[in-house]
């Protein structure tokens, strides 16, 4: 069945304003409109024009047929607080430039949100100039702080790939394929680096511990940069390297629980994917700090596209046991894509794992991708067969001894092929999860063959029922109940912060609403899923995160169950949140009159007569 079909995920990404630049330039938007307000480029303009902002001021810089960057001109001079006339631009009449500049914000929000946090950015080595500036002033702003700490960040990052290409190729070590690639100069250049980043970090914890990044507050950025030093450091070079950074008391309980259930969500062995920097990094610290659930071997879904991360993967870190793989070494030094054949007629017939397989060795099949970057395998079916063992599958379900994987889309990215991998090199021996707060494209391909098991879902070769959004799908009650009752652990003296929290207490809001609905309409089983309902409000508490739209499901259902009292309760802080502007004022615009007609319902339904009342008047 299809869940919360009147809800969406998006609901996660509900960002809050973070801190803007200092100074008396223009920002990055104003600039932009200025410019599209005085100079033609073809669309989308991305393509043909990108900035830079230097210490002397913002440049704007031709981008060249394949994409490389041309001549530059400087457009906006900081020591005069001037536009100049550029010469390398066509002018225009101007007509559109607000629009047009939010078109390129859009097509470019990761460099907008790095202008907005940063003095200088925009070219290679541009964190230089960032450090230069600062780290030499003892008394810096919030915004300073987190500029000097970003660019030590990126500082780091830069000896070992190139970043979102803006690190200076001179800084670059020149490193051999596979782990203990560094010297020990090499080792202590990153760590001087990496130091100085968290000292910068808990500078600003300090000085302002709500301070907002991109990833939560400064006390969970602080956490996320020790541990991306520790991962960064065991998978180029060592575990014993890699826990010379480690400090116990990294996180506050909640993120650590959080990341302590996931990890119990899996099955023994197990391979889970995670999405971003806090479903990642905890979980890392509870293996390495804990020794929580080692087995169990984590893939970030980003960095699965660097082959060093994915041999670090296959070996099996910190005492998992490795895992097997079928393809060729190639794939473990080099960034693989695999394509299809663009010129060949498509075809809805599977292709044998192992045939296609066979055809991998072949180097004279790999052609050089873009800028000698990564290579193509340009030989990719449209539908690839994988058998499956009778013990891999889920019981009580029809028998499938075969599994279609139909390929979404042109290409496959290493993400995506490693998932194959796993499955067909390990014979289904190792089971692969998903965490819940990956986004759904990222077992696109496995659709409808996998079931939520806790926090996660687990990938089993029969066809089950389809998961189009998180929640969707076969919930494996026995093992959701005993762990919701029995091994979760819930923190509830935390403030729901975004962007670190917020995913973590929404997923564990669908797993649990989902597990009580499906022991009651599914199985029947009325006391437990009571008992998991009225669990909801205790551990998921309204000083937490204000009850929205979303607790209509909970009281919906406690009213099925034979409690409308509690529902009613809920109801009744569902609307105090409304009313006294702890929702949103754009999302308790958008929700009034679902809320309205669905707790008068409820009112209506179960006798309710001051709720009904309260909600003519909402």
């Amino acid at each position: 069945m299809r869940f919360f079909s009147s809800f969406s995920f998006l609901l996660l990404l509900s960002t809050p304003l973070l801190a803007q630049q200092p100074g008396n330039y223009p920002t990055f938007e104003e600039m932009l409109t200025e410019f599209f307000s005085r100079y033609d480029v073809s669309e989308p303009a991305n393509n043909h024009v990108v900035f830079e902002r230097r210490p002397n001021g913002y440049f704007a810089v031709v981008v060249e047929w394949d994409f490389s960057r041309g001549k530059r001109e400087l457009f906006y001079r900081f020591s005069n607080n001037t536009y100049a006339e550029l010469k390398l631009f066509t002018r225009g009449d101007g007509e559109n430039a607000a629009e047009k500049a939010q078109q390129y914000l859009k097509a470019n929000s990761f460099d907008a949100g790095q202008f907005s946090m940063l003095p200088y950015f925009g070219y290679p080595g541009w964190y230089k100039d960032v450090i230069a500036l600062y780290e030499k002033k003892d008394s810096l702003s919030d915004w300073e702080l987190n500029a000097l700490a970003r660019s030590y960040q990126n500082a780091r990052l830069s000896l070992l790939q190139n970043i979102s290409g803006y690190s200076d190729p001179a800084d670059q070590f020149d490193l051999p394929p596979g782990r203990h690639a560094m010297t020990r100069t090499q080792v202590d250049q990153y760590m001087d680096l990496a130091k100085k980043g968290l000292h910068a970090y808990d500078r600003l914890r300090k000085q302002n511990p709500d301070f907002m990044t991109p990833v939560g507050p400064v006390t969970t950025k602080y956490s996320n940069e020790v541990m991306d030093v520790f991962v960064q450091l065991l998978f180029h070079q060592d575990e014993s390297t890699a826990r010379r950074i480690l400090e116990p008391g990294l996180y506050d309980p909640y993120l650590l629980s959080s990341a302590s259930n996931l990890l119990k969500s899996c099955p023994p062995d197990a391979v889970l994917f995670v999405w971003g920097d806090t479903d990642t990094y905890p979980l890392y610290y509870l293996q390495a700090m804990e020794n929580l659930r080692t087995d169990v071997i984590l893939v970030n879904l980003s960095l699965a596209a660097v082959p060093r991360y994915l041999s670090m993967v296959y070996s099996g870190p910190m005492t998992a046991k490795p895992l097997k793989t079928a393809l060729p070494e190639l794939y473990f030094q080099e960034l693989i894509m695999w394509q299809k054949d663009l010129n060949a007629e498509k075809s809805d017939l599977p292709v044998g794992i192992e045939t296609f397989y066979s055809q991998l060795p072949d180097t004279s099949l790999y052609t050089a991708g873009f800028k000698n970057q990564y290579r193509v395998f340009s030989f990719l079916p449209d539908v690839i067969a994988l058998s499956a063992p009778g013990d891999s599958l889920y019981p009580g379900m029809n028998i499938s001894w075969q599994v279609e994987w139909v390929v979404d889309g042109n290409y496959l990215f290493p993400e995506k092929t490693a998932q194959l991998d796993l499955i067909y090199a390990n014979n289904w021996s190792r089971p692969l999860c998903f965490a819940l707060t990956c986004r759904p494209d990222a077992w696109a391909a496995w659709n409808p063959h996998m079931a939520l098991e806790g926090l996660v879902y687990r990938l089993y070769p029969q066809s089950l029922e389809p998961v189009y959004q998180i929640g969707d799908g076969i919930v494996k009650t026995e093992i959701g109940y005993r762990l919701w009752m029995e091994e979760f652990e819930f923190n509830t003296s935390s403030k729901i912060t975004p962007f670190d929290k917020a995913p973590f207490h929404q997923t564990n809001f669908i797993a649990g609403i989902r597990l009580a609905q499906a022991l009651w309409w599914k199985n029947g089983e009325k006391e437990k899923a009571l008992e998991v309902a009225r669990s909801l409000p205790q551990r998921l508490p309204n000083v937490m995160d204000p009850w929205d739209r979303r607790w209509v499901l909970v009281l919906q259902l406690l009213g099925e169950l034979g409690d409308p009292d509690l529902g009613e309760t809920i109801a009744h802080v569902v609307l105090t949140n409304y009313e006294t502007g702890l929702i949103g004022k754009e999302a308790a615009e958008t929700d009034k009159a679902f809320v309205k007609e669905s707790l008068r319902d409820f009112a209506v339904q179960y006798g309710k007569k001051g709720l009904k009342k309260r909600c003519e008047k909402f």
